[in-house]
C-alpha cells in the first residue's frame, strides 16, 4: 500500500506539472531542429508544423518545414512553406534565390532534372541558423523525499549530460539523502532516548534516454557507482540523579545502481521542469571473521531507498 500512495504522489505531481507548463512554438522549433541534423527529416516535420500552428508568423517554423520537405523530395510541399515564410520575412534574399530556382524545378517536373538546384544548406539559412542551435550539455538540479523502509528521508542532488543524439545523452549524477528516526520512553524511575541516521552520498556514472512528445519530454535514467553510508547513533539513559549516553558512528563505500524515469515540460529555449523517480540500490558487504572455531561471515545484503523529486534542467 505504501508504494502505491508514492506512486500515486508521484503521478499526481507530474499531472500538475504538466497543467502548469505548455510548449512554446520556439521550443518545437528547437526540436526540428535537432531531428533536421540527424537527418529524421519526418519527424522534423511534425515539429515545424505544431510550431506553424502556434505562431503563424514564425518565418524560422516555415522555413524549416520547407528544409525537411525539400530533403524528403516533396518540392511542391516545400514551395509553399518557403513562400510563406517569405512572406513573413521578404528580406530573405538568399530564401528568395533558392526559391526562384525551385519555382523552375516544379514546372518542369517531371522532367526536373534539366533544372540544378542548389540544397537548401546552400541557398536557404539551414533551421539551425534561423532559430539558433541546441545546447552542447544539460545540467540537472533536483530535490525531494525518500522513502526507505520505514522511514522517510529528503536529499537532492545534481547530473550532468553530453548528448551522443537526438535522444540518448551520457554523464554523471551525485546525489546525498538523509534519513533519522528516534524514539523515547519513561517511566517513574528513569528516562531513555536514542536517535540514528543513515545518509548516502553518492557518485555515479549515468545514462539518460529521452522520448520526445507533443508538449512533453518522458525519460528513463540509470547509474552504476558508488555511495559513501555514513550512520550514526546515540543513546541517552537517565535516573536516580544521573545519566549515561553512548554514542557510534560509522562510514562505508559501497558499490550501487539505480533506474529511473520522469518526464519533463519546457519553460523556455534553454530550460525545462522536471519530475522524476528512482530506485536506488547499494550493496552492503558482509564483514568475515576468522575465529578458533572457523570462519565467520555476518552483515551484508542490500540498502534500498526511492527518491521522488523535481527540478529543473538547463541545456547550454
Amino acid at each position: 500500500m505504501k508504494r502505491l500512495s508514492f506512486l500515486g504522489m508521484f503521478l499526481l505531481l507530474v499531472g500538475f506539472a504538466g497543467s502548469g507548463f505548455a510548449q512554446t512554438a520556439n521550443q518545437y522549433i528547437e526540436a526540428g531542429n535537432q531531428y533536421y541534423a540527424s537527418k529524421d527529416y519526418a519527424k522534423a516535420v511534425q515539429y515545424y508544423q505544431a510550431a506553424a500552428q502556434m505562431d503563424p508568423n514564425s518565418a524560422a517554423a516555415w522555413q524549416g518545414l520547407g528544409n525537411s520537405q525539400y530533403s524528403q523530395g516533396q518540392n511542391a510541399d516545400a514551395l509553399t512553406s518557403y513562400q510563406k515564410a517569405l512572406a513573413i520575412n521578404p528580406n530573405n534574399t538568399q530564401l528568395s534565390s533558392f526559391v526562384d530556382s525551385l519555382k523552375a524545378k516544379v514546372a518542369a517536373a517531371p522532367a526536373s532534372s534539366s533544372v540544378a538546384v542548389p540544397t537548401p544548406a546552400q541557398s536557404a539559412a539551414s533551421p539551425a541558423a534561423s532559430s539558433g542551435s541546441a545546447g552542447k550539455f544539460e545540467l540537472d538540479v533536483n530535490a525531494g523525499v525518500a522513502f526507505a523502509t520505514g522511514i522517510t528521508g529528503f536529499g537532492g542532488g545534481l547530473g550532468g549530460y553530453i548528448p551522443l543524439g537526438t535522444d540518448f545523452s551520457i554523464g554523471a549524477m551525485a546525489g546525498f539523502y538523509t534519513f533519522s528516526e528516534g524514539a523515547s520512553a519513561s517511566n517513574a524511575y528513569a528516562s531513555a532516548s536514542a536517535s540514528a541516521s543513515i545518509n548516502f552520498l553518492e557518485v555515479m556514472a549515468a545514462a539518460k534516454y529521452r522520448i520526445n512528445a507533443n508538449g512533453f519530454h518522458p525519460y528513463l535514467f540509470g547509474g552504476v557507482g558508488i555511495a559513501d553510508v555514513m550512520t550514526s547513533a546515540s543513546e541517552t539513559v537517565s535516573g536516580g540523579g544521573s545519566s549515561a549516553s553512548a554514542s557510534a558512528s560509522d562510514s562505508a563505500i559501497d558499490p550501487m545502481v539505480c533506474i529511473g524515469g520522469g518526464v519533463e515540460f519546457p519553460m523556455g529555449n534553454n530550460m525545462n521542469f522536471f519530475a522524476q523517480g528512482k530506485y536506488s540500490v547499494v550493496f552492503v558487504p558482509g564483514v568475515t571473521v576468522n575465529t578458533g572455531y572457523g570462519t565467520v561471515t555476518a552483515g551484508g545484503g542490500t540498502s534500498t531507498y526511492l527518491p521522488l523529486e523535481v527540478g529543473l534542467d538547463f541545456n547550454m
